[in-house]
C-alpha cells in the first residue's frame, strides 16, 4: 500500500508541474504579447522580394545604436498597438542599423537616423520619413 502512494504522489505532482507549465505557456497574457509585437525581417533582401512576392509596401527603418530619436521612435512609435496592427497587416517592416550596412543606408542616402523609407512593391521609393514622430503622425504615414 505504501508503494502505491508513493507512486500517486509522483503521479500527481508530476502532472500538477505539467498543469502550471502549460498555463503559464498559454496564458492570456501572453496571447496578448504575440499579437502586439511588430513582425520584423531580419534580412533587407528577403523583405524587398517578399514585397513584390506579396505586392506589400516594404518600409526600411534606418536606425544606428547611438541614436537617442530612434530608442524614442522604437519605445513610443514602434510599441503603439494601433502602429503595431497596421505594419502588421499592410506592410513588411524591415530595420536596417547604418553602422552595420553602410552600404544599403548609402543606396537610399539614409545618413541621418531615423529615417523610414517606404518602398512600393515594384522596389521603387515612395515617400521617406526623417527624424522622430510620434504615433499619432507616424499613423499619418501608413
Amino acid at each position: 500500500m505504501n508503494n502505491i502512494f508513493r507512486v500517486f504522489l509522483g503521479i500527481a505532482g508530476f502532472l500538477i508541474i505539467v498543469a502550471i507549465a502549460f498555463s503559464t505557456m498559454y496564458s492570456p497574457n501572453s496571447e496578448i504579447d504575440s499579437v502586439n509585437t511588430l513582425n520584423i525581417s531580419d534580412n533587407y533582401t528577403q523583405a524587398i522580394n517578399d514585397g513584390k512576392t506579396l505586392n506589400k509596401t516594404v518600409i526600411i527603418y534606418f536606425t544606428s545604436s547611438s541614436c537617442y530619436y530612434c530608442d524614442k521612435f522604437e519605445d513610443e512609435t514602434l510599441s503603439n498597438e494601433t502602429v503595431i496592427s497596421k505594419i502588421n497587416e499592410d506592410y513588411i517592416f524591415v530595420p536596417v542599423n547604418i553602422n552595420e550596412d553602410p552600404e544599403i543606408a548609402r543606396k537610399f542616402s539614409a545618413y541621418t537616423t531615423p529615417t523610414i523609407v517606404f518602398l512600393d512593391s515594384n522596389g521603387d521609393v515612395s515617400q521617406e520619413i526623417i527624424g522622430y514622430h510620434n504615433s499619432a503622425e507616424f499613423i499619418r504615414f501608413l
